[in-house]
């Protein structure tokens, strides 16, 4: 036998031994027809149940595959896609241009408020850059060739008249005067050159104010788009792990259904077998000599005796 199995012995009994023989191989014959019945209407039970099962997929798979193709198809998923990393790449070069810009507008505002406080103090810090330009500016120019003029005047007058002469005072007056307006005419390039400045630092956060604001527009703009190509490609990427869901369940059924097919074909599907036909009894069972002769002569002898006892006890 084989392990984790049982053998059945069935024995009938008839009052011939031919009658025997057919009686048990009637009754084995009926029970592996009942079993083999019973196995079979449970698998094609499990077939039902396994093809109703299937059937539910796939009108779910063409359901998402249709709300899929509604969405977009095969070439607008390729162009969607080219689209949303172009918007992701602008989106990402604006963020960094925001960012840039937020940064230079910060110091561009320090700046300001900056001049602003040397403007109100009149302690501005000019480089020797913007001195030197200032120095050489025409105007600084002329009044220094006057001075230069009037000290050579000076210098001859104090040669042929001396110190104190009237001609020599005039000429240092003249000096005096000259040296005066050019600082005043300087003092006044400063100014401009401050109000130079400090005009140019507010146009500086005024262009980066007006950029910002542009770049901010450009993103809420790029952000909308950017969101528009994410809610579909989420939604087209979601079915199509759905269907790809459904796909893997259908064929993991299909598998089974292939398995139940084979399992049903194989010989060893019913699970009971017929070791062997029955046998043709060689004896009866009963009556048998060697059993009813010492009983039927225990009787006799139990009534005898009984009816003796019997005889007695009415005598007496």
């Amino acid at each position: 036998a084989l392990p984790i199995s049982q053998i059945i012995e069935i024995m009938a009994t008839t009052s011939t031994a031919e009658d025997s023989q057919m009686l048990a191989n009637a009754v084995v014959d009926t029970y592996i027809d009942a079993v083999t019945n019973n196995s079979k209407m449970d698998r094609t039970n499990i077939e039902q149940l396994f093809s109703v099962r299937r059937n539910r997929l796939l009108d779910q798979i063409a359901s998402l595959k249709q709300r899929a193709e509604a969405i977009m198809d095969a070439s607008q998923l390729s162009s969607a896609r080219t689209s949303f990393n172009e918007v992701e790449a602008v989106h990402q070069n604006l963020i960094a241009q925001q960012q840039q810009t937020s940064q230079q507008l910060n110091m561009a505002r320090q700046i300001l408020a900056s001049v602003q406080k040397a403007a109100q103090n009149s302690t501005t810090e000019f480089t020797a850059e913007e001195l030197a330009t200032v120095d050489t500016d025409p105007v600084i120019s002329n009044v220094d060739a006057r001075i230069m003029s009037l000290r050579e005047e000076r210098r001859v007058a104090l040669e042929h008249f001396g110190p104190n002469h009237r001609a020599v005072r005039d000429l240092d007056n003249r000096i005096i005067a000259a040296q005066a307006e050019r600082r005043r005419k300087r003092q006044e390039l400063l100014s401009q050159l401050q109000d130079v400045k400090l005009s140019q630092a507010q146009n500086q956060v005024a262009a980066l104010e007006g950029a910002l604001a542009h770049i901010e527009k450009q993103l809420i703009n790029i952000r909308d788009r950017r969101k528009g190509l994410n809610r579909q490609l989420s939604s087209y990427d979601s079915l199509k792990e759905d269907i790809t869901r459904q796909e893997d369940q259908l064929q993991a059924l299909d598998n089974s259904l292939n398995t139940i097919g084979i399992m049903r074909e194989r010989p060893d599907a019913v699970r009971v077998n017929r070791r062997g036909p029955a046998s043709k009894p060689q004896e009866v069972s009963f009556p048998r000599i060697k059993i009813i002769v010492p009983g039927v002569t225990f009787l006799v002898v139990v009534l005898v005796g009984g009816l003796v006892f019997l005889k007695e006890m009415l005598d007496s």
